[in-house]
């Protein structure tokens, strides 16, 4: 039987025991509350680490973006670059290389395939030195393209051979520069044909200017003759009756000098390079007159044939450069004329207008029965620098100036020719009006004549003209003092400077000039006129009589005409009566 300690003391275990399983369901729970967070701290140690990952990522792939953009934008630079770089060779005016220290292209631009003919490939093939005949171009070439890799820059003028095997005058360059370490040659070549053709203009205009001076010397030891000539056929026709048999003979002197003057007259002007003056003017006595110049140069075999019109044929044109037309065509068909001879015919003609729109025209023409042009030959005539003549026979410039000058009339000029069957050159002008000539005034100042009894000093180193000038003189009434020496001339004057009116002088004379002795006297006395006598009124004349020291200028193969008028005048201006 159970009594009431039993059932306390039961109780009390049973306490206990509940007890003792909550305080173990408690440390369970604790347990597991520890063991949960620390899944928590896991998880959210996980979650962070993956939101960490996941920016990381993220900078990752912006970073790999902005490296690719910068990378693009990287290469479109490049690529600019490269562009312009292209564009910046192929613009070079010339032929471009780049060349490995083995002599093999490495680059060029498509001008050295055009000048050379080759394609890329037949370049990429080559060797430098493929591209000059064998001899001293290429041993040059050589030694240059050397001179580049020791010394680090050469040039060279060579002949740049195409495939088609004709040959250009080119101006090359090289320098070295390192290519991924190695040593290269960069370079460029210029044409040099165009340079070549004006060093030809230059020389040959070089050599006109020394045409003009030579003939300028040699027009005034002409002019010296022919002044004496004409000086002393004036006295001695003057001395001779009327009725006397030499006079005829003496006109025909006279006349052979006045034609001799005239042509020396002509040299002078076409050896000038003065400004073309055009005018209204007759063409037949331009053509005469270049005809003239013409038929002594042409050999006897040579017949010269001109026709000329009834009527007078205007046109506004220079006579000088229309007569240097002529007798380009002219010489050119004389060329063309075999060694037997031949026929040049020179027409001069108008041309009527047609249906009433066209103006009138005229046209000269020169043809010839030599040996003709092809098609190839005459499409070429005007260019400037050719020629079918040998080296050193001809300039090439001929037809070119012969163009111009037309070109510079209003005109044009037409060339017919075929192989074997000559050649016919036309040229073509705007005809004109006859000019309309001002009625002669009624009151011109008259000729001025120096008055008798005038005292001249005359100075010329030419004993002939220096005679003729005194009787000349002395005939009109003057009184004069002809020297030889222009030193004793100037002592003279030194030692009286009112001896003397009037002083005419020679230009060109040994040791002192004409205008030497304008000086000495200018200085001795400058109220003197002073005239200068010269077979060659040049530039330098000119501006020493526009400065004052000397008040005329006589053209001394016009003595006989002019001495007296120049005096008259040069005394009028100076204020010392006149008659």
């Amino acid at each position: 039987m159970t009594t009431g300690a039993d059932e306390a003391a039961d109780e009390r275990l049973r306490l206990r025991l509940e007890l003792e399983r909550a305080r173990h369901e408690l440390a369970l729970m604790r347990l597991r509350e520890a063991d949960l967070q620390r899944r928590e701290q896991a998880l959210q140690a996980e979650q962070d680490a993956l939101r960490n990952s996941r920016l990381a990522s993220l900078n990752l792939i912006e970073d790999a973006v902005d490296a690719r953009n910068r990378m693009a934008q990287a290469q479109e630079q490049l690529q600019r670059e490269r562009d312009l770089l292209e564009h910046s060779i192929e613009s070079l005016p010339g032929v471009f290389y780049l060349i490995d220290s083995d002599g093999r292209f490495r680059r060029w631009n498509r001008e050295f395939e055009h000048v050379t003919g080759y394609n890329a490939q037949e370049v990429g093939s080559m060797h430098p030195l493929d591209f000059f005949a064998p001899g001293p171009d290429r041993d040059l070439v050589a030694e240059r393209i050397a001179r580049v890799f020791t010394h680090g820059r050469a040039e060279v003028e060579a002949g740049f051979r195409a495939k088609d095997g004709h040959t250009v005058p080119y101006y090359f360059t090289g320098q070295r520069v390192m290519l991924d370490g190695a040593p290269h040659l960069v370079g460029m070549g210029a044409d040099l044909t165009a340079r070549r053709a004006l060093e030809a203009q230059l020389r040959e205009v070089q050599k006109m200017e020394a045409v003009g001076t030579l003939a300028g010397g040699i027009a005034h030891d002409f002019n010296n003759i022919l002044g004496g000539m004409l000086g002393n056929l004036s006295l001695l026709s003057e001395a001779l009756e009327i009725t006397h048999p030499g006079r005829m003979h003496l006109e025909q002197l006279n006349k052979a000098a006045l034609r001799a003057r005239r042509l020396v007259q002509q040299i002078l002007a076409f050896s000038r390079r003065e400004a073309s003056v055009q005018q209204v003017q007759a063409l037949a006595p331009v053509i005469e007159d270049a005809v003239a110049m013409l038929r002594p140069m042409l050999p006897a075999a040579v017949a010269l044939s001109v026709q000329l019109p009834s009527y007078p044929v205007y046109a506004r044109v220079d006579a000088t450069q229309i007569e240097q037309v002529l007798l380009n065509l002219c010489t050119n068909a004389w060329h063309a004329l075999p060694a037997s001879g031949g026929r040049i015919d020179v027409v001069l003609e108008a041309l009527t207008p047609v249906d009433g729109g066209r103006e009138a025209l005229a046209r000269i023409v020169v043809a010839d029965n030599g040996c003709g042009m092809d098609e190839t030959i005459r499409s070429r005539v005007f260019e400037p620098f050719f020629t079918t003549k040998p080296v050193g026979t001809g300039t090439g410039l001929g037809l070119s100036v012969v163009h111009g000058i037309v070109q510079a009339h209003g005109g044009r000029i037409d060339v017919f020719s075929q192989p074997g069957q000559g050649s016919r050159f036309a040229i073509v002008l705007p005809m004109s009006a006859e000019p309309v000539h001002a009625p002669i005034a009624t009151n011109e100042e008259p000729v001025h004549q120096a008055a008798t009894g005038t005292r001249v000093l005359y100075i010329d180193d030419d004993p002939t003209m220096a005679m003729v000038a005194q009787q000349l003189l002395e005939r009109a009434g003057l009184h004069a003092r002809c020297e030889t020496d222009a030193a004793v001339a100037i002592a003279h004057l030194r030692a009286d400077p009112l001896a003397y009116d009037v002083v005419v002088t020679d230009y060109n004379m040994p040791e002192l000039s004409g205008t030497d002795v304008a000086r000495a006297a200018h200085a001795l006395r400058p109220q003197l006129p002073v005239i200068v006598s010269s077979g060659y009124i040049d530039e330098a004349l000119l501006e020493c009589a526009q400065d004052g020291r000397v008040q005329g200028l006589l053209n001394k193969e016009r003595t006989l005409e002019d001495l007296l008028p120049t005096i008259g005048r040069a005394l009028a201006a100076a204020g010392i009566p006149r008659a």
